[in-house]
């Protein structure tokens, strides 16, 4: 996840899923799921699961410098 994830503020948007690959997993999420969109510094955005996302916010970019 380190390596694919960006070096971001934080979430942007939250919202049901619509199907869209998990960047943190590769796995859809679900309509029945929350999708978590994080904006990139360069304006890319990246897409999380609840429980990818949290993954993130902890072992991300940022974290342990």
């Amino acid at each position: 996840m380190r390596a694919r994830c960006p070096d971001a503020g934080g979430i942007t948007f939250a919202g049901l899923g619509t199907g869209q690959t998990c960047d943190g997993c590769d796995e859809p999420i679900l309509p029945e799921e929350m999708d978590y969109t994080v904006e990139a510094p360069d304006r890319r955005n990246f897409r999380f699961h609840v429980r990818c996302v949290l993954l993130w916010q902890m072992y991300g970019p940022q974290r342990g410098r």
